[in-house]
């Protein structure tokens, strides 16, 4: 108890001032003893520090010396959040020891954080992001973004459910405090994933400084971190690769079954941590459940106390009998899996069928469904294929759930259960069935089967292998030429000077000798490496043609090694036992797939993939290596269907920009996509072509179908006539591998599960024909007929007239357009001239400078860079004032200029004038500008330059407004700006800025949607 005023809480809490009070505006919810002694620490260390002395300013040793202390006084205050109550608020369960000392980790400094989580499956490693949230809270260092990586396409994800989770959770009064933290106290968790109502909806790049969770797969992150993006925008790749390679934390999710990927981040990790201050770092978390071998000091691993836990314990220790059966020649795969998936049905059982090959799950499918149809037993029963269109994988996610397929779910079915599945669902998605039938496959892929059975430890789990031998090799192993032990043969010493004659005599008889000898030796050593040249290549040839079996050998000796046990601790300590036993450690080798050999990433390459207004660049190459390594797999392609394509009724005219420009306004949709093998998409296109054909209702001059490339960039265009012929297959396989197909409705080619059907004459559903209005607010964007009702929230942004006639404004023309929702919180592609009413150019540029220094204080930047954001975002639209601009937005007269209009323009009227480009020039002579010291100065003009993601390093050099003897050198010097700028900040910090930049102009843009004229917000 305090004697003396001085002495009490209050009395010290109206001491403290400036930074201080900051702390106690985050800390409150603290007891004030506790908030008392990290200030005093925060005293303390900051008089230690500035005591000491040195050679530096005064008022910067005693910043640093603040600084150290807040640092200090932080970490006492780690230890007040209760993080078991926390966690289960969020989770919904108690959690384990590993999750708050891992927690613990990531709460204190950066040099704390590990680099890899080892743990058994089963185990929940995906809340790593409910622990990230928490630490976040407490650590502002941690990075704000959490990329979480899967390997394969999934249907129902795992980490998505966890994330959903979290977004609902965090909203929970018991977590205002922890929600205020991380500055999400008027806004919901932003969300972006792979499917459901969070599908590709971009709310991540909205608000760069606000926490968010990113799922998708190697390929969907990978591309955009190296500045691609699989159907990202040119102009939109920057802005995915700057907030992916900048205040990120990658937790890439079963490493081991993708180590190019692996590799590429680490390379990423260390050219992007430069210490390019104010940008925040990158940071890699690998999770894996293999045990192989790191350095102890960067791997969290359980501990002794971990099997405290008695959830632990149950998982670790779960009843799942394995049973291996290898099949002899006669036996078909597809009949014994179904046979042996039949013999397992029950009340309430559910049976998963794992196959390695789509047409083996298809015919599993099929049996186990004319086996139920016979009996007259009532089963369900779904197929779980990557080669299926997104939309229809959704649905299969409810029925996973309503199943009670899904992990910890207390669902029971009256009748028997069946989930038939490929690879498309060992990884990533939260399956728990109750008994497991499948093939064999490589190890590593055998554990993920595994873990997909009786995940909590709860009953007794059967697993049956079915093995069918491979075939085996015609050649047997070479042997190896025996060493054929020859020693060179030695020189015989010359003769002295003066030697005698029969000295001289004696060393011509020698010599002659040695060189038949030396030549005999030669000779043989030639013949030995020809040999041993021989005995390569036939030992290549023969370990090619015997690798599947010697793989399928050492998988079933490692299966039979786990002596009928396939639970976590089984296969923790048989990865135990490899250390010890030579004989085990081969058979792993052998079992596993092997390493694809991978390209090295070199800053060169990623300036190079850097350079997104260009549509190409000699040196640079397709990323694919850097993402999954030099691998021999049939290419593969994406196919979507539409009814409205931006094509003209007479079937001729094919405009390029105008189809270009269409498929920048209503990108394909990650729903509308189906991916699968070049050649399948192609043969479905040829024989629907042909069928439609055959009907007579179309000419064959009608196109129908585009090929796009990652960027919409068009890549070929084909008609009917031309595709049903056929000749062209090669060619249009050729054009198609790698890029995407969108196919007229009219060809059909889908049945109503979501697979290619080159029988079926429709579609179930398109984007711009049939989909649930609800799913169309979820993209934000859509395709109608001009007659089509899209009024309301919905504003045209874009048009394409169908039916050419003589005057191009003619809005009575047959159209199509494409209309954006605009409402708060809608993700979008960019940043629309069209809005919900119009804006005056002042008050836009007034309220991104709002947005821009609003977004750099909650980033930390510091205020000199701030001024600059601010004084960049008055600036940036400058160039819309031109007329020629108004005119093509279709502005009112009254009031101009207008940054924002309600009724779509005529982008074609620009005649390829960029506003931006125009906004430089103006900016050249703002006197803000030219206040700011010249590095930030030259920063400011590039973002003004590149906020719709131009000038990376070229932009079209028209302005109407400047003479044509000016324009060259203006573009000139944005390329050669952007090149000094990128080696100044690096590729991902030059684009990291370029993010924010863009975040702010898009937030004054969404802000202006739920603000009526006049008044504010």
């Amino acid at each position: 108890m305090a004697d003396k005023p001085e002495d009490s809480v209050d009395w010290r809490l109206a001491t403290w001032e400036g930074a201080e009070l900051e702390a106690l505006r985050r800390w409150s919810h603290l007891p004030l003893e506790r908030i008392v002694a990290a200030l005093e620490e925060m005293e303390k260390l900051g008089k230690e520090f500035e005591a000491e002395g040195s050679n530096g300013s005064p008022v910067k040793e005693q910043q640093r010396g603040h600084d150290r202390g807040v640092e200090s006084g932080k970490r006492l205050l780690v230890a007040d959040m209760d993080f078991d109550k926390a966690f289960k608020y969020l989770t919904g369960y108690k959690g384990f020891r590993w999750q708050a000392r891992l927690y613990a980790r990531l709460a204190e400094g950066g040099e704390q954080w590990p680099k890899a989580l080892d743990l058994p499956t089963g185990l929940g490693k995906t809340s790593v992001m409910a622990i990230w949230l928490l630490a976040r809270a407490v650590n502002t260092k941690l990075p704000r973004r959490l990329i979480y990586v899967v390997d394969r396409r999934t249907v129902v994800d795992q980490a998505t459910r966890e994330a959903e989770k979290l977004r609902n959770a965090i909203e929970k009064d018991e977590l205002r405090e922890i929600r205020n933290r991380l500055g999400l106290a008027d806004r919901s968790l932003p969300i972006s994933t792979l499917r459901g109502a969070h599908i590709d909806n971009r709310e991540w790049l909205a608000d760069p400084a606000a926490p968010a969770i990113v799922i998708g797969t190697v390929d969907m992150i990978g591309s955009r971190l190296l500045f691609d993006g699989y159907g990202v925008s040119r102009g939109m790749r920057p802005c995915h690769a700057g907030l992916l390679g900048a205040d990120a934390f990658f937790v890439l999710d079963e490493s081991h079954l993708c180590p190019p990927f692996e590799a590429l981040l680490e390379s990423v990790q260390k050219l992007s941590n430069s210490n390019r201050q104010p940008i925040p770092g990158f940071h890699l978390l690998t999770l894996s459940a293999t045990g192989k071998n790191r350095d102890p000091c960067t791997v969290f691993s359980l501990q002794e106390e971990d099997y405290k836990d008695k959830s632990v314990r149950d998982r670790l220790q779960s009843r799942k009998s394995l049973a291996v059966r290898v099949l002899d020649a006669k036996e078909e795969l597809n009949d014994e899996l179904a046979a042996a998936a039949w013999e397992k049905r029950g009340r309430n059982n559910r049976v998963l069928v794992y196959c390695d090959s789509r047409k083996c799950a298809q015919d599993v499918f099929k049996e186990i469904s004319t086996q139920a149809k016979k009996e007259k037993t009532g089963i369900q029963i779904q197929l779980m294929v990557g080669a299926k269109r997104v939309f229809e994988r959704e649905g299969l996610a409810s029925w996973l759930e309503q199943t009670g397929f899904v992990s910890g779910s207390d669902v029971t079915c009256d009748a028997p259960v069946f989930l038939v599945a490929t690879s498309a669902g060992e990884v990533g998605v939260d399956i728990d069935a109750d008994h497991l039938v499948c093939d064999l496959v490589p190890f590593e892929r055998m554990v993920q089967r595994f873990g997909r059975v009786n995940r909590l430890g709860m009953g007794q789990s059967d697993i049956e292998v079915l093995a069918k031998p491979p075939r085996q090799g015609d050649m047997d192993k070479p042997r190896r030429p025996e060493d054929p032990g020859l020693i060179e043969p030695v020189m015989p010493e010359k003769p002295v000077r003066g030697a005698s004659k029969e000295a001289r005599a004696e060393y011509k008889q020698k010599n002659t000798a040695y060189r038949k000898v030396l030549k005999a030796y030669r000779d043989a050593i030639k013949n030995h490496d020809r040999e041993m040249e021989n005995y390569r290549k036939a030992l290549k040839k023969y370990e090619t043609q015997w690798r599947q079996y010697h793989a399928f050998d050492a998988c079933l000796a490692l299966l039979n090694a786990l002596q009928g046990n396939a639970n976590p601790e089984a296969l923790v300590d048989l990865n135990a036992r490899l250390k010890d036993d030579l004989q085990l450690a081969e058979w792993m080798e052998l079992a596993r797939t092997p390493v694809p050999l991978r390209p090295a990433l070199t800053l060169p390459l990623i300036e190079s993939w850097s350079m997104t207004s260009l549509r190409e660049h000699a040196g640079r190459p397709d990323i694919g290596p850097w993402l999954r390594g030099w691998i021999d797999e049939k290419p593969q392609s994406v196919i979507a269907w539409r009814k409205h394509l931006p094509w003209n009724d007479d079937g001729e005219t094919l405009d390029r920009d105008a189809i270009e420009a269409f498929f920048d306004a209503a990108p394909i949709h990650v729903l509308e996509t189906l991916e699968t093998y070049t050649h399948e998409i192609v043969d479905m296109l040829i024989k629907r072509a042909q069928a439609v054909l055959q009907s007579g209702e179309y000419d064959t001059k009608q196109p129908v179908l585009m090929i796009l490339g990652a960027a919409g960039d068009l890549c070929g265009v084909y008609r009917l006539g031309e595709l049903a012929d056929g000749t062209k297959k090669k060619t249009l396989e050729k054009e198609l591998a790698g890029n995407r197909g969108v196919a007229a409705s009219l060809l059909g080619g889908l049945d109503d599960s979501g697979l290619l059907d080159p029988k079926k004459d429709s579609v179930p559903g398109m984007f711009d024909s049939g989909w649930d209005e609800k799913v169309l607010d979820n993209i934000g964007y859509r395709v109608a007929a001009a007659e089509e009702d899209i009024t309301g929230e919905w504003r045209m942004v874009y048009r394409h007239a169908v039916q050419l006639t003589d005057n191009d404004e003619d809005m009575d023309a047959s159209m199509i357009v494409v209309g954006a929702l605009r409402r708060t919180g809608v993700g979008r592609a960019g940043d629309p001239a069209v809005a919900r009413r119009e804006q005056r150019l002042d008050e836009h540029l007034a309220w991104a400078g709002e947005a821009a220094r609003t977004i750099g204080k909650r980033l930390g930047v510091p205020e000199d860079y701030i001024r600059m954001l601010v004084v960049a975002a008055r600036a940036h639209d400058l160039g819309k004032a031109r007329e020629q601009w108004q005119n093509a937005m279709n502005a009112p007269i009254d009031g101009r200029p207008y940054a924002k209009t309600k009724a779509g323009g005529n982008p074609r009227m620009l005649n390829g004038y960029r506003h931006e480009f125009g906004s430089l020039g103006d900016a050249m002579d703002d006197e803000e500008l030219a206040a700011l010291p010249e590095p930030l100065r030259e920063l400011a003009l590039h973002l003004i330059v590149s906020h719709h993601g131009y000038a990376r390093p070229t932009i079209p050099a028209i302005d109407p407004d400047t003479p044509p003897s000016l324009l060259a050198e203006r573009a000139g010097m944005v390329a050669l700006r952007f090149a000094r700028l990128q080696r100044e900040w690096g590729p991902w910090g030059l684009a990291w800025w370029e993010a924010i930049f863009r975040a702010a102009d898009w937030q004054a843009s969404a802000r202006l949607d739920v603000i009526e004229p006049g008044g504010r917000g």
